[in-house]
């Protein structure tokens, strides 16, 4: 299983709520239409209260959500790219992303995920 992870900031301008509302309700289901198919789970984390023990502020948070797309190996994660390409598609969702995405902020990268259980082997 292969994780990807995606830290995407909201675009100046939109508010947090207005960010959420319209990544779940306009967004997710693009995503899900075009490339759902490739995912084995596909969640999304939004920044809560900022924790007394860490020493960083709300502003410091340089993103607004952190999205995991697992997938199930290296062909699956190959074909959602291939998919999210397809100059139909990629306009589609880019113009999407445009609306409430700082675009030029957003960073992917794959995981190495170590669970509980592993930490303790």
């Amino acid at each position: 299983m292969l994780k990807v992870v995606i830290l995407i900031r909201r675009k100046v301008g939109t508010t947090p709520e207005e960010f959420r509302r319209h990544y779940e309700e306009r967004h997710v289901p693009l995503i899900l239409r075009h490339v759902g198919s490739c995912f084995a789970d596909y969640r999304r984390s939004y920044p809560g209260k900022i924790l007394a023990a860490v020493a960083v502020q709300p502003d410091a948070l340089d993103f607004d959500v952190v999205t995991e797309i697992w997938v199930k190996d290296q062909a699956t994660l190959d074909e959602m790219f291939r998919r999210a390409s397809i100059p139909e598609i990629a306009a589609e969702i880019a113009g999407d992303e445009e609306t409430f995405i700082d675009r030029k902020a957003v960073r992917m990268f794959l995981a190495d995920e170590f669970g509980l259980a592993r930490a303790h082997q």
